[in-house]
Formats: C-alpha cells, sequence, structure tokens
C-alpha cells in the first residue's frame, strides 16, 4: 500500500495543472488560466560579465498537456482558457546570493503577461550561478494577475424543509397535475423561475411510474405513480453573471545555464 501511495504521488508530482479559477457543476464547465513558461538563460562573456536572459510566454505543447490533465481530473465537463490582465507591471527580481535586485517589466499578452529582458552580470555573479544553479531553480517568481469572464452563478435557491412527498397525496398522474396548480409558492421564493424550478424537483424526485403502453390521454391520467423519498427537494434559478477574481501566476520554470 505504501509502494503504491508513494507512486501515486511520483506520477501527480511530474504533472502540470493549469490554475483552476472556478469549477462551475451548473454549466459542467471548469474556467482556467495556462501556465507560462519562464525561460532563463545565461550567456557568459569571460571576463566581461554576462547576461542573464529571462522570457516569460505561454506555451502551446504544455497548454495541451494541462488541458489533458484537467480533462483527466473532471470528465464529462467542458473547459473554458480565461485571459489574464495585469494588475501591475512592475516586479522585483531578488537573488540575494549573488548580491542582485532588478526591477522588471510586464507586457500585457493575448493570453496573459508577457516579459523579456536582459540583465547583465559580473563576472563573479557569472561564476556563482554557474556553481550552483539551485539558485536560479528556486526562484520565487509570481504575477498578480486579474481575469474577467461570465458564468452561471446560482440568483436564488430555496429547499423545501418539513415536507416529504407523501404529503402531497399523489395516486396517479391527474393527481400531481391537480396538486402543483394548487400549490402556493412560498413567501421566501422571491423569482418565478425559482418556483417552477422547485415544481420540477418535486415531479423528477417524488415520482416515478413503472413502463407501459398509454394509448390516450384519459388513459394517461389514471397511470398510477410509486412515491418516493428524496433526500432534498430544491429549487433554484440561475443567470449568467460577470465575474472578476485576482490570481497569482507562477510560472514553470526552464534554465538554460
Amino acid at each position: 500500500m505504501k509502494i503504491l501511495i508513494m507512486s501515486l504521488v511520483l506520477i501527480i508530482s511530474k504533472l502540470s495543472f493549469a490554475t483552476v479559477i472556478e469549477v462551475n457543476a451548473i454549466e459542467k464547465k471548469v474556467y482556467y488560466h495556462p501556465t507560462p513558461v519562464l525561460e532563463i538563460s545565461l550567456i557568459d562573456l569571460a571576463t566581461d560579465g554576462g547576461v542573464l536572459m529571462l522570457s516569460l510566454d505561454y506555451n502551446s505543447q504544455l497548454t495541451n498537456e494541462e488541458s489533458n490533465n484537467l480533462k483527466s481530473l473532471y470528465a464529462d465537463y467542458k473547459f473554458q482558457v480565461v485571459m489574464a490582465e495585469l494588475l501591475r507591471p512592475e516586479f522585483e527580481l531578488s537573488i540575494p546570493e549573488i548580491n542582485l535586485k532588478k526591477e522588471l517589466f510586464f507586457r500585457q499578452g493575448q493570453l496573459g503577461p508577457y516579459l523579456n529582458s536582459q540583465i547583465n552580470l559580473t563576472q563573479e555573479q557569472v561564476q556563482k550561478l554557474k556553481l550552483n544553479q539551485k539558485i536560479i531553480r528556486s526562484l520565487n517568481f509570481s504575477v498578480q494577475s486579474k481575469v474577467r469572464y461570465i458564468s452561471q452563478s446560482v440568483v436564488e435557491s430555496y429547499n423545501l424543509a418539513g415536507q416529504s412527498c407523501s404529503d402531497l397525496k399523489v395516486t396517479n398522474v391527474k393527481d400531481i397535475i391537480q396538486n402543483l396548480s394548487q400549490l402556493k409558492r412560498p413567501l421566501e421564493i422571491k423569482y418565478s423561475e425559482t418556483f417552477e424550478s422547485l415544481k420540477i424537483s418535486i415531479i423528477a424526485k417524488c415520482f416515478d411510474a413503472n413502463p407501459q403502453i398509454v394509448e390516450s390521454f384519459s388513459e394517461l391520467m389514471r397511470v398510477p405513480l410509486n412515491t418516493l423519498s428524496p433526500v432534498e427537494l430544491k429549487g433554484e434559478y440561475f443567470q449568467p453573471r460577470s465575474q472578476e477574481k485576482v490570481i497569482d501566476i507562477k510560472p514553470l520554470i526552464s534554465v538554460k545555464l
């Protein structure tokens, strides 16, 4: 068992996952932002020092890989990529091990933040980086951004508490039509859509019928119904609403020294 758990941890650790912004059960849709790649390379100019190259952008191969990984977690869901807007273009890169502090400036790309910078280094700084690559690989690099999108949200939800299906005293299809037409809308329900959703919930969860052939409307009205005992009777009203959230984008770091 221990070996199995360790194997699963190893497999999961190798997967790259995008930033999941919202898992919407109403739409069966996952809203997410893909992970950008921060490529860091070093040009050694010998006695003239060197240049640290930083490039932040989105890689289509990684984006596709992350999309497939999400599909393995959220089966039967749809997926929507959400663009990220920069909150602040400035970012201070700090590498205390080589006594480096540099202000970098992001630009807004089509999908999210974009960066292409060069930092001049001394010969001593270059040698320290080449001798200890962990300095670069362990960089704490994140970009605070804003995402905007539209998703279905619950406007109103109402639970029919204190009542059961048997309270409706339904024996056939005609009974349920009459009873639901006479059902009074609770004062707590604000929207008619919520009340209609509650009626649908009652029909779907409270009753079922044995399969049979019906040859007339009057015969349909006399079809006997079985009364069930659902866990919950609920009416819900949904509407598309504009969403706005702040996320921290943490890129995948690729080092070439």
